[in-house]
């Protein structure tokens, strides 16, 4: 089920939330005087790279998932949740992926170019956890707008990228985008720093949102938006809000305070 009813024009939207327990707790609570407003997530809710990573990295999944749930937020899979649940894409660019990919060790995987997860830590779903990630679609459409952690074919963002991809993916996108009649599309996976919008007529086709900017999209333009991750070094938090009757778009955060 991909077509999804929300029943809200405003969307708070996040993404790659990585387990950060703390930093969706401070979205939630700075964000819940907005009346109205739907909650998306487009994917990586658990699991990380232990490279740089904070240390509580896989130990709050369970907990970030009730948060999820309670607060209503419509989610769709990333990568790394696919990887916790032990399940392939379904829409897979590489055909490529043995049955018992996820049963042997990351230095035993096949020399393909995905993601091995070999600097992944263990995590332990509850069964409430897992029966949400493995709910979960890989995309999704509420009207005229497409939620996904990544860019068709990758919709789950399994490969290893390179940025002539990035340019075929991105076309790939818009006819799929055509395909479905959306308008509008949602993507993280990218940890950009900002918001960036791509759109398939302008000549220069790149915008790059700064904090408390609001953009609104010219109307018969198709518009991809690459949403940066829920936190990072200097931000507790980050997220786009998107108003789907307004058809804008505007970037918040909240400022990390030193610890």
């Amino acid at each position: 089920q991909t077509q999804t009813y929300t029943g809200y024009m405003k969307h708070i939207i996040i993404s790659d939330v990585h387990d950060n327990l703390e930093s969706l707790v401070a979205l939630v609570d700075n964000t819940r005087s907005l009346d109205g407003v739907g909650k998306i997530c487009l994917g990586d809710v658990v699991g990380g790279s232990l490279v740089g990573s904070n240390p509580d990295l896989g130990l709050n999944a369970n907990t970030v998932i009730e948060l999820l749930l309670a607060e209503g937020f419509v989610t769709v899979r990333g990568n790394h949740d696919l990887f916790h649940i032990r399940e392939l894409p379904t829409h897979q660019f590489y055909k490529k992926y043995p049955a018992d990919y996820f049963s042997v060790s990351g230095n035993d995987r096949p020399n393909i170019p995905v993601w091995s997860f070999r600097d992944e830590r263990s995590i332990n779903l509850n069964m409430q956890s897992n029966c949400f990630l493995k709910d979960a679609p890989e995309f999704r459409i509420i009207e005229d707008t497409l939620f996904s952690h990544f860019l068709y074919p990758d919709l789950t963002g399994a490969i290893i990228l390179n940025k002539k991809m990035l340019e075929i993916f991105l076309q790939m996108h818009f006819l799929f985008m055509d395909i479905n009649n959306c308008d509008t599309s949602f993507i993280g996976h990218l940890h950009v720093e900002t918001p960036i919008i791509i759109s398939n007529k302008r000549s220069n086709n790149q915008q790059r949102l700064r904090v408390n900017d609001v953009i609104y999209f010219d109307q018969g333009v198709k518009h991809i938006i690459l949403c940066p991750a829920l936190s990072d070094a200097e931000n507790l938090f980050k997220y786009v809000f998107y108003d789907r009757e307004k058809r804008s778009v505007k970037f918040s955060t909240l400022h990390q305070l030193p610890k």
